[in-house]
C-alpha cells in the first residue's frame, strides 16, 4: 500500500508525558452498545468545545443544554442510508441530507460540492468523519480501506483527505475485529498504531499535552488571521485531515474506555466535534457505549436519524425519545415549533428560541399556551387546545418546554397529567420532568 507522508515538522516524534483522564461519569461495567452511535455522541459532545481555550480534560457532562449534532452526524447518516440502497449515487444522499439539515455546520468545500456535484480539491476531514459505517460493514481490512477511498473521492480529491478517511476506516475495522476476536485493548491499540503509522505516515506517539500545545498555537494563528487577513506561516486549518485524523486515532490509543476516548478527543482542541466523532466511532466498536449514555444521546436526535439507526442496526433496538432535546437550531427549521407558556406580558422557558436575538440567530416558530396568572383548569384547557392542534398538524414537530412550572408557579407533577394523551403522538416531545412524572 502506498504510504503518504503529509505531516510537517510538528508530526516528528517527541518524548511523551502521561496525563490522566478525568473521572468517568458513566458506568464502565454495565450494558454496552456497539454502534456507530459512538461517532454521533462524540459529535454532539464536541459541538460546544471547539477552540484552544477548552482543550483541557474536564469532568463536566459530555452532553449539555448547548450540545447539538452537526454535519458529522448528518453526513454519516447519509452514508448509512445509502448503504441500504447502493443503486443510487452516494452523492445524491450526501446532498439530500445537507438539504434536510441545512444549518448543521457544513464546510465551504462541502457546500461547493453540494451545489455543483463536483468533488473538490479539499484536504478537509469531511470524508473521514462520515467513514465509520464502511469500517463496520467491511469484511476485510483491505475492503474497509478501499471503500474509504472510493467514498472519499465522491466529494474530496486531495491525498490528505483520502489518507484520513482510510486511516479512520482501518481503525474502526481493526477495533471491531479485535473485539470479536477476543483481543485485549493493548493488542488492538498496537494493531491500530502499527498499521496506521506504517501505511499512512502518521505519528501516533504524541502525548495529549503535545497535541494540546499544537492546537493552542494553531488557534492563536487563526485569531491572527481573522484580525489581519494574512495567513500565518505554517498555519494548518484545524479541519485538515492530516491534522485531525491522527488526533482522533491518538485519542483512541490514549483512552481506556469509550468515555475516556471521547474526553481525550475533546481535550485535544481544534475541530473537536469531528475529532470526537471519529474517535468515538472507533472506540464504540471495541469498548462499546455505556447504555446510559446511549439512552441520553437519543434525546438529541430527530426521529428521522433514529429511524436510520434502527434500520442499519436493528439488533440495538434504538427507540426515538419522547423527551424534547435542549437545542434544535440545527434541525430542519420549517417544521419545528417551540411550545412555551405565557401571560401577563411575560413568557416561560422556550420563548427565547422563537425570537431573533444575539443568542438565537435562527428563531423557531412558537406556540404559546396561557399559563402565567392562570388556574390549573385554565392551563389544562390551553394544553388540550394545543394537543388538538398538534394532532391536526402531523407534519410539524412540537418541542414543549417548561410549560406551567417555570414562572407560572406550578409543579411538573401538577402539569404532567395534562399531557398524558400525547403518549402516542410522535410529533410531540416533552420536557424530561414531565416524562418522568408520567412514568413513561
Amino acid at each position: 500500500m502506498k504510504t503518504y507522508s503529509t505531516l510537517k515538522s510538528w508530526c516528528k516524534k517527541q518524548p511523551t508525558k502521561q496525563v490522566s483522564p478525568s473521572k468517568n461519569t458513566y458506568p464502565t461495567d454495565g450494558p454496552k452498545v456497539y454502534s456507530i452511535l459512538g461517532g454521533i455522541i462524540g459529535d454532539i459532545a464536541g459541538s460546544t468545545r471547539e477552540g484552544y481555550r477548552r482543550n483541557v480534560l474536564s469532568p463536566r457532562k459530555l452532553l449539555t443544554s448547548s450540545s447539538s449534532f452537526t454535519d458529522d452526524t448528518s453526513l454519516m447518516m447519509a452514508v448509512v442510508e445509502w448503504l441500504g440502497d447502493r443503486e443510487s449515487e452516494l452523492a445524491d444522499y450526501l446532498i439530500k441530507w445537507r438539504k434536510r439539515y441545512p444549518h448543521a455546520g457544513y464546510g465551504s468545500s462541502f457546500k461547493a460540492f453540494a451545489e455543483t456535484r463536483q468533488a473538490q480539491a479539499s484536504g478537509g476531514n469531511g470524508a473521514a468523519m462520515r467513514v465509520a459505517p464502511f469500517g463496520v460493514v467491511a469484511t476485510t481490512l483491505e475492503e474497509a480501506v478501499a471503500l474509504a477511498e472510493q467514498q472519499c473521492k465522491v466529494s474530496h480529491l486531495a491525498d490528505v483527505s483520502i489518507v484520513g478517511a482510510q486511516s479512520v476506516a482501518a481503525a474502526v475495522f481493526i477495533a471491531k475485529e479485535g473485539r470479536l476476536g477476543g483481543l485485549s485493548a493493548e493488542e488492538v491499540k498496537s494493531k491500530v498504531k502499527s498499521y496506521v503509522e506504517d501505511n499512512f505516515g502518521y505519528n501516533l506517539g504524541r502525548s495529549l499535552e503535545q497535541i494540546q500545545a499544537q492546537s493552542y498555537d494553531l488557534a492563536k494563528q487563526r485569531e491572527e488571521y481573522r484580525k489581519t487577513g494574512v495567513t500565518p506561516k505554517g498555519y494548518i486549518n484545524t479541519s485538515n485531515a492530516a491534522l485531525s485524523c491522527p488526533m482522533a486515532i491518538s485519542a483512541f490509543l490514549l483512552g481506556g474506555n469509550y468515555e475516556e476516548v471521547v474526553r481525550y478527543a475533546i481535550a485535544m482542541g481544534g475541530d473537536t466535534d469531528s475529532i470526537a466523532c471519529m474517535a468515538g466511532a472507533i472506540a464504540a466498536q471495541f469498548y462499546g457505549i455505556p447504555q446510559s449514555l446511549a439512552d441520553e444521546a437519543i434525546v438529541y436526535l430527530p426521529r428521522g436519524i433514529v429511524k436510520v439507526l434502527q434500520t442499519f442496526e436493528p439488533h440495538n433496538n434504538f427507540v426515538a425519545s419522547k423527551v424534547a432535546p435542549p437545542k434544535v437550531s440545527r434541525w430542519r427549521e420549517n417544521c419545528e415549533t417551540i411550545v412555551y407558556g405565557s401571560g401577563n406580558n411575560d413568557n416561560e422557558s422556550g420563548y427565547g428560541e422563537t425570537v431573533l436575538s444575539r443568542f438565537t440567530r435562527r428563531p423557531q416558530e412558537g406556540y404559546a399556551i396561557p399559563t402565567i396568572g392562570k388556574s390549573l383548569e385554565e392551563i389544562q384547557q390551553g394544553v388540550a387546545t394545543f394537543i388538538d392542534y398538534a394532532k391536526n398538524h402531523p407534519e410539524r414537530r412540537f418541542h414543549v418546554r417548561k410549560v406551567g412550572y417555570d414562572k407560572a408557579g406550578y409543579t411538573p407533577e401538577q402539569i404532567a397529567p395534562m399531557f398524558a394523551t400525547t403518549k402516542d403522538l410522535t410529533n410531540v416531545l416533552l420536557p424530561k420532568e414531565i416524562v418522568e412524572a408520567l412514568g413513561w
